[in-house]
């Protein structure tokens, strides 16, 4: 399975895991310093709001609905706070 994610101002996601072909639950994950599978962002992206991790999960339900839940909150690198001191 692979996932991509393209955020306009400059950071690309491409995340994979595996699933057999009757799973219902799977998880896709991609980390930074990674040849494939990866994060890669521009230099400004990378030095004030660094991602180093992306997950997700997808669960195929029963009745076909689609749900998206929040795991919780956004965590400002500390870099960022320093440029605006």
């Amino acid at each position: 399975m692979i996932h991509t994610l393209t955020i306009p101002r400059g950071e690309i996601v491409m995340a994979a895991g595996t699933a057999t072909a009757d799973a219902t639950d799977f998880e896709l994950k991609a980390t930074q310093s990674l040849d494939t599978w990866g994060i890669c962002s521009t230099p400004f992206l990378d030095r004030a709001f660094k991602n180093t991790e992306f997950r997700i999960r997808v669960t195929l339900r029963d009745d076909g609905t689609n749900r998206l839940s929040k795991v919780g909150y956004p965590m400002p690198n500390p870099l960022a706070w320093a440029a605006e001191g």
